[in-house]
């Protein structure tokens, strides 16, 4: 079976680090076997820990659908939990002819709610679904998010310049 278990997600200043072990078939669509570093340009260190699993969660819950495989976190934030199958219904809309199967098993549920906290974010890469899902999300003016290491490599300064403008001129 295609499994990934969360050992460790160490949030250190305006870092978050994930060490995880991967076992199946579906290693080999994984760059890194063993963590996953994610960096920001603002300070972390109050984040809940359910909170600081959800970018990661992000990034690899296509991958597991995919390959039906199951993820292991030691907690993961319980909003962010029961909107899996929201957006998972999202991508099969997208790709019907493939299968989106795969589960997440949290050993802890948050709930991380707070009535101050308002508005929307949108992972937005500047591509035709970024903004096809800006366009029908432009009337709750999300925070556009966008991670640097996923179609830019962290090496090509120069084209991460180039995507960062864009998106600011978005």
């Amino acid at each position: 079976m295609n499994e990934i278990n969360i050992h460790n997600v160490q949030v250190e200043d305006n870092v978050i680090t994930y060490e995880y072990e991967l076992s199946g078939e579906w290693q080999c669509a994984f760059k890194n076997a063993s963590s996953m570093k994610i960096e920001y340009d603002t300070s972390l260190n109050d984040l809940p820990e359910g909170v600081a699993i959800i970018p990661f969660l992000t990034n690899i819950l296509p991958i597991a659908w995919i390959y039906d495989a199951r993820i292991r976190v030691p907690v993961c934030d319980l909003d962010f939990y029961n909107s899996i199958d929201n957006f998972k219904k999202g991508f099969s809309d997208m790709h019907p002819m493939l299968d989106f199967k795969g589960e997440v098993c949290a050993k802890e549920l948050q709930d991380n709610s707070s009535q101050e906290l308002s508005g929307s974010a949108l992972f937005f890469s500047g591509g035709v679904d970024a903004h096809s899902s800006l366009i029908n999300h432009i009337d709750e003016k999300p925070l556009l998010i966008t991670i640097w290491g996923a179609d830019v490599s962290l090496q090509n300064k120069e084209g991460w310049e180039h995507i960062k403008n864009h998106i600011i001129s978005t």
